[in-house]
């Protein structure tokens, strides 16, 4: 059975929609290569969903001319208006998205996003998440077996002032 989700947006919410729903997916590496789950921040993401908007708008340049104009003064001043943040702080930004990884891929390699990212609008673009959900196969039923002799327990009291905390488990031979 389908559960069709169809959410409204606009070309200036679309890509800030999409990394909030992949946002789980975000993770960074230490320096010994060991993952560690990292969701981008409020300002990240919108970082990312900027340069994301301006990758589309310039997609019919060469990627390699793309990116550089991407990561470029000019870029940068247009995402510190609209997010109203200050320079050192959108490099900030950018110099930790450089460190976060999606899908396998480092976010931003120089000044590139990751292809996954790559994301083009036209008028009949749509985008598409889907879960698929299948009934584990269900197991035999075991019976349940009773212990051996061997392994059956006697509780007895310990040497010393009586009480709880001087009980001992040991095991019972039966068969004596």
């Amino acid at each position: 059975m389908r559960y069709p989700l169809k959410v409204p947006t606009s070309k200036d919410k679309i890509y800030s929609q999409f990394l909030r729903i992949v946002n789980f997916l975000v993770y960074e590496k230490d320096s010994k290569g060991d993952v560690k789950r990292s969701p981008l921040t409020k300002k990240e993401l919108d970082v990312l969903a900027s340069m994301m908007y301006y990758n589309d708008r310039y997609r019919n340049l060469p990627p390699a001319e793309r990116a550089e104009y991407i990561m470029s003064s000019d870029i940068r001043k247009r995402i510190r208006a609209k997010l109203d943040i200050k320079a050192n702080h959108l490099n900030n930004v950018i110099s930790r998205l450089k460190s976060k990884y999606y899908m396998g891929a480092p976010i931003l390699d120089d000044g590139k996003l990751c292809q996954p990212l790559n994301i083009y609008l036209d008028s009949d673009t749509t985008i598409e998440f889907s879960l698929s959900y299948e009934e584990p196969t269900a197991e035999p039923d075991r019976t349940v077996e009773e212990p051996s002799r061997k392994v059956q327990l006697k509780v007895r009291q310990g040497p010393g002032t009586p009480g709880p905390s001087r009980d001992m488990v040991e095991p019972l031979d039966l068969d004596d």
